[in-house]
């Protein structure tokens, strides 16, 4: 059985992908919190901080496979202090490529920003290996460069000891989680679609802002979880895979499907269209054509189908999700 290890585990997308894989895998998630959500009998964990090369004694010396999904994001960050990024993203990486050099990790798999290609936003469909095309004017481009500079680690440690590397380039990824919340520009904001979702349970209007026709990619994080599991079986070399559906919609058909999925039947939220408020371009969807031809990926969840299953998440609470 193959050894996997995951960093950022006790993250949002590490508490589903950790779901995804207990049965399958020798499994070991790194613990940088106080807790994780669901524990399980045959999952080993582990205390470590990317940033502290020493806590990295703590584990094992036998892993195939480093799942690194540890990171800091503007999402997370209330006050701006960019320094951390790099002490995150780039040196946190570089100590985990450390650790798989010392301890002949033969893969390691790695989730990169879509902001790399934002220039490329509302061009038709993304190479996954179309070179960075980044907005150095916004929020996220510090952040974009650590990122960026970090998959620059992975290649050069791919050309000089040989650990084969799978990339996922993600865009926004849902998920059910009762925070709805993270920061914009350091101000904490509700997430667009957990907003959607709270109103259409609670049949209050849901307001679309602009024309509401701009399409893109709508990712739920079990499909991300699948694309990762096959990586790992199919032991890949040296990818970049773009993280999709293939199917690219607008937030009119995203918000019309939520109303469906989560409104009481007999008291549905009406739309109103707010044509008079201006929103930033979200018009993208992502080529995955070498995931479907190299992963035998097959997306399970479609937009209406990744709401019904995080309506069951939200009422089942499996994961014990604490707010």
């Amino acid at each position: 059985m193959k050894k996997v290890l995951i960093f950022g585990a006790t993250g949002l997308i590490g508490t589903y992908l950790t779901d995804y894989l207990h049965d399958k895998y020798e499994l070991w998630t790194v613990k940088n919190k106080k807790d994780f959500y669901k524990k399980y009998d045959n999952v080993n964990y582990v205390n470590c901080s990317i940033t502290d090369k020493k806590s990295f004694e703590n584990l094992p010396k036998n892993i195939d496979t480093v799942i690194m999904l540890a990171g800091l994001l503007p999402a997370g960050m209330s006050e701006y202090e960019p320094e951390k990024y790099f002490y995150v993203n780039t040196i946190g990486m570089l100590n985990v490529l450390e650790y798989c050099r010392q301890t002949n990790v033969k893969q390691i798999i790695y989730t990169q920003t879509h902001s790399d290609v934002k220039k490329l936003w509302g061009s038709g469909a993304i190479d996954p290996y179309s070179p960075p095309a980044m907005d150095y004017n916004n929020d996220h481009t510090v952040y974009v460069i650590s990122k960026n500079a970090a998959l620059e680690l992975i290649k050069h440690y791919n050309a000089a000891y040989g650990l084969n590397y799978a990339v996922f380039r993600c865009p926004n990824i849902y998920a059910w989680h009762p925070d709805t919340h993270y920061f914009l520009d350091g101000k904490k904001t509700v997430i667009a679609y957990r907003l959607f979702i709270q109103n259409a349970i609670n049949s209050l209007p849901i307001e679309i802002y602009g024309n509401g026709k701009e399409k893109r990619d709508v990712v739920y994080v079990k499909d991300l979880a699948q694309m990762i599991d096959k990586a790992i079986l199919k032991e890949i070399k040296h990818s970049i895979y773009n993280v999709s559906n293939g199917e690219a919609i607008s937030i009119e058909e995203q918000v019309k499907a939520t109303i469906k999925v989560f409104s009481p039947k007999d008291n549905p939220s009406q739309i109103i269209y707010r044509t008079d408020k201006t929103v930033e371009n979200l018009n993208y969807h992502y080529d995955i054509s070498n995931a479907i031809s190299e992963l035998d990926y097959r997306p399970v969840y479609f937009n209406e189908e990744m709401l019904i299953d995080m309506k069951k998440e939200k009422e089942s609470n499996r994961l014990n999700f604490v707010d």
